[in-house]
């Protein structure tokens, strides 16, 4: 059985094109068992951070599950992870990596969170008989989306021939 360990770590820093504070948390699980070395300025890390049993810790100035961006493009473009000023980024659901989220994967394979940030999935649509969109429909982005056989919010009223 593996071990692992959850370090988080939370970084501040102000962002130049706005005047915010932004705090970011950085969560990062470690296998404890893992016997690579580290390779420092790997390109698995896109040459500006060391890779660590299958993880990037960034250099200073840099950021993103790759180090793929600059800490301070990584700052002005969380502006873009956001739907509106006040929301969470990317929803809460993902990542936001040089603005861009990047949606969180589900144990399920089936359900799927998607849209712009985030804010989308096909699996918290409202059921009906204990079957999401009652089982005459998909469900997209909060809304079922029904079969031509039914209609309804969740596709519980049968269609008649047409």
């Amino acid at each position: 059985m593996k071990s692992f360990v959850v370090c988080v770590a939370i970084f501040s820093f102000v962002a130049a094109v706005t005047s915010l504070t932004i705090i970011t948390p950085i969560v990062r699980v470690i296998n404890e068992n893992c016997n690579d070395d580290p390779v420092p300025n790997s390109l698995n890390c896109s040459s500006v951070g060391t890779y660590d049993c299958g993880h990037c810790t960034c250099n200073v100035g840099f950021a993103g599950q790759r180090c793929e961006c600059t800490a301070s493009v990584q700052a002005s473009s969380e502006v873009s992870c956001r739907k509106e000023f006040a929301q969470r980024l990317c929803s809460e659901r993902g990542v936001c990596s040089c603005g861009v989220c990047e949606c969180f994967q589900r144990t399920n394979p089936e359900e799927v969170i998607s849209g712009q940030y985030c804010e989308c999935d096909n699996y918290s649509c409202g059921r009906h008989n204990g079957l999401l969109c009652n089982g005459h429909g998909r469900c997209e982005c909060g809304r079922c989306l029904c079969q031509q056989d039914a209609t309804g919010a969740h596709c519980e009223i049968p269609r008649g021939p047409s």
